[in-house]
C-alpha cells in the first residue's frame, strides 16, 4: 500500500488560492465537464418522466446548478 505525503497547510493554502482564480477567471469547466448522468439522476428522470411531470435538469441558479427544477411548482 502507498502511503502519501502530508500535504502542508502552505501547499493547500496555494491549490486552493490557483484554483479560485481559475474560476474567477473562467477557465474551471466545472459541471460543463460532466456529460453522463448518474444512476440516481436517471432513475428519478424515469419517475419524472412517468408521472408526466415536466422538468429542467442541470438547470443554472445563481452560481449553482440543480440537478432537477420543476418550473411550474418552484
Amino acid at each position: 500500500m502507498l502511503k502519501r505525503k502530508p500535504i502542508s497547510e502552505e501547499t493547500r493554502t496555494k491549490i486552493r488560492e490557483k484554483a479560485k482564480e481559475r474560476v474567477r477567471l473562467g477557465l474551471h469547466k466545472g459541471w460543463k465537464s460532466r456529460k453522463n448522468p448518474s444512476y440516481a439522476e436517471l432513475f428519478f428522470m424515469k419517475v419524472l418522466k412517468n408521472n408526466q411531470i415536466e422538468y429542467e435538469f442541470e438547470k443554472k441558479v445563481g452560481k449553482y446548478f440543480i440537478d432537477f427544477a420543476i418550473n411550474d411548482k418552484k
